[in-house]
């Protein structure tokens, strides 16, 4: 449904969230996310960074963002 996957890019925008952190506040599954995200990984950059602190919850953990580029 592209109405998830826009809310996804949405929610991580510019701002690095952890798997279950991005689940809760889509109300998706954090396999449900990880398949949207695989898929959107096709037509834009999907950042994925180990170690680092994911801006919802605060924990030091693997995140994902989507960046603009200027």
């Amino acid at each position: 449904m592209p109405e998830r996957a826009a809310l996804i890019a949405v929610l991580i925008m510019d701002r690095p969230l952890c798997l279950p952190c991005v689940a809760s506040k889509s109300k998706l599954s954090v396999a449900t996310v990880s398949s949207y995200l695989d898929r959107m990984h096709e037509t834009v950059t999907v950042h994925r960074a180990n170690d680092e602190r994911c801006t919802a919850c605060g924990i030091v953990t693997s995140v994902v963002a989507l960046t603009r580029e200027e």
